[in-house]
């Protein structure tokens, strides 16, 4: 019993301290790339990188609104509140995949 408060005082302290961290170092890093690969689009895995950090702010700012749950107001949100999020993360992971092959197959073809 004495062992489940004290992880459940360490997941809040988590959650209010490290978690906010996390998340402005997150912004922060996606908005660098996002400067830096808005100024050299000459390439296509320039350009999926940049999509890619433009997902994954959005993912990051639909996480951690901590306002009221919209969910309970409108009925399309909340049907779809699960789903966007995850499409939105997966469609970053896809992007940096797209790069990747971009860059494998940009170099073999020479």
């Amino acid at each position: 019993m004495m062992s489940s408060s004290i992880f459940s005082f360490l997941q809040l302290q988590v959650n209010r301290y490290v978690i906010p961290i996390i998340i402005t170092l997150g912004n922060i890093g996606n908005a660098f790339i996002i400067i830096l690969f808005n100024k050299r689009r000459n390439n296509s895995c320039s350009t999926y990188i940049l999509w890619a950090a433009v997902m994954n702010s959005a993912s990051i700012t639909l996480y951690s609104v901590n306002h009221g749950d919209p969910a309970l107001y409108s009925l399309i949100f909340c049907k779809f509140h699960p789903y966007i999020p995850q499409v939105i993360s997966q469609t970053a992971r896809y992007l940096t995949i797209l790069a990747c092959i971009d860059r494998f197959f940009s170099y073999n073809s020479y």
